[in-house]
């Protein structure tokens, strides 16, 4: 039984040993022990916070801040970020034992574009993006923007770096057209008055005649009611027809005003 009992013990004294060498050989993974890794952020503004998983890992500039190994989520928060336009980036990244990471973050910005007259149209590069007033997503890097309208000088101003407003003042373009009318329009013009006036003249005085005529026509026609004279009822019948004649060129004459009116 003893010899037994010997035999088991050095039977497990030597597992135990190979084990402990096993754990101790240089590369083994050993429970609790880990490769540290680093992660280092600049941004655009600095100020931004910057957090893995859930976890705050502070504010920019960061250096060499430590990080666990795997599959994170990196979140950056934008130092203004109470702004609606001022939103977050977020990226997955995949940490290895003993990685320097490095990230640099620019966050979009928004630009308000303004001119005057409004209506301008905004091209950055050779590109149109809109018409003033309007409202641009910015980024870092040197770009104009290019603000022109019909009858107005071309503008080119810097893009700015941050949330900002860019409002431009369009000068009107000197031009002949623009200082003086051609004097064939301006004569035209002067004639295009000329039916108006005629009419409203023509229609006017033919509506004084027929009323003066037809009252002095009712005169005549009371006089020869107590004379009887023939003479008297010819200047009737005269008065009578020129009041007509006159009623109805004035009424041609008002339609024809109303026509110029409608036409012009």
């Amino acid at each position: 039984m003893k010899p037994l009992l010997i035999i088991l013990s050095v039977v497990l004294l030597h597992r135990s040993a190979v084990a402990g060498d096993s754990l101790n050989a240089p590369g083994s993974s050993v429970p609790g022990s880990f490769n540290t890794s680093t992660l280092s952020v600049r941004s655009s503004p600095v100020g931004a916070r910057v957090y893995c998983d859930t976890l705050c890992l502070g504010i920019t500039p960061l250096d060499s801040v430590p990080l666990p190994t795997g599959v994170h989520v990196i979140t950056f928060v934008h130092p203004d970020a109470q702004l609606w336009q001022n939103s977050s980036i977020v990226e997955t990244l995949t940490v290895h034992p003993s990685e320097s990471v490095h990230r640099t973050v620019s966050f979009p910005f928004i630009i308000r574009v303004s001119s005057d007259p409004f209506g301008a149209t905004v091209r950055i590069g050779d590109s149109v993006v809109g018409s003033t007033p309007l409202l641009l997503i910015g980024s870092d890097g040197q770009k104009l923007l290019t603000l022109s309208k019909e009858g107005y000088g071309e503008v080119s101003v810097a893009m700015p770096d941050s949330s900002t407003g860019v409002h431009v003042s369009l000068h009107r373009l000197a031009t002949a057209a623009a200082s003086a009318p051609s004097p064939f329009l301006a004569e035209n013009k002067s004639k295009g008055g000329i039916p108006l006036y005629v009419t409203t003249g023509a229609a006017v005085v033919g509506g004084i005649v027929a009323a003066y005529c037809k009252i002095k026509a009712d005169s005549y026609y009371d006089d020869y009611l107590l004379s009887g004279r023939q003479e008297t009822l010819r200047d009737v019948r005269r008065l009578d027809t020129i009041a007509g004649i006159s009623l109805g060129a004035s009424q041609v004459s008002l339609l024809a005003l109303c026509y110029f009116l409608i036409s012009r």
